[in-house]
């Protein structure tokens, strides 16, 4: 009866130890990019949830901007631009506080142009593949901050009221942004 109650406890035990290790991290979180000293043109919110050992997925919902201009009393312009990105991280521990992570990412992305005064509209679509690198500091189990270049390639599409199809277009560009995040 002693070894029963042993081995029964031995097992809720090693069944409370191993549900605690498999709790999983989530991390959300804001990043500035294209900052510069006229101000910050983008940011991006994020959702990173640990996979398995130092492997992430990551999901960033980025603004490229909002912009609203008067030019009379008929003319009026507005333009809007946001991108979905999902991907996939890796990371290393670099020192006790300090991690470098790198994947790839894959980003969705579309904004829309309009100017009510001569009844233009010109919307773009456009996807591209990045790779992540970036380092992030750890002040403690809650709260940490980042640093991350993503290089990309990716290919827009246009459309224009005006005649339909406003053109096929192939671009490189290098996002650096620096993030505050939190862990639970």
């Amino acid at each position: 009866m002693q070894k029963l109650a042993l081995l029964t406890s031995l097992c809720l035990f090693g069944t409370a130890i191993a549900a605690q290790s498999t709790q999983k991290v989530r991390e959300v979180g804001v990043q500035l990019d294209g900052i510069n000293f006229d101000g910050i043109t983008s940011f991006a919110a994020f959702y990173k949830k640990q996979l398995h050992d130092n492997v992430y997925r990551r999901i960033r919902f980025l603004s490229g901007g909002f912009g609203f201009q008067t030019q009379g009393d008929d003319n009026i312009d507005i333009n809007f631009k946001a991108a979905l990105a999902i991907g996939r991280e890796k990371r290393s521990q670099l020192d006790r506080k300090l991690q470098f992570y790198r994947g790839f990412e894959v980003i969705g992305s579309s904004s829309i142009f309009a100017k009510t005064g001569v009844e233009q509209t010109n919307i773009s679509l456009g996807v591209a593949l990045g790779l992540v690198f970036g380092l992030q500091h750890n002040f403690n189990e809650f709260w940490s901050i980042n640093a991350e270049t993503i290089p990309s390639i990716g290919a827009d599409v246009g459309i224009t009221n005006d005649n339909g199809f406003g053109g096929i277009s192939a671009n490189f560009s290098n996002t650096v942004a620096i993030g505050v995040v939190r862990r639970f």
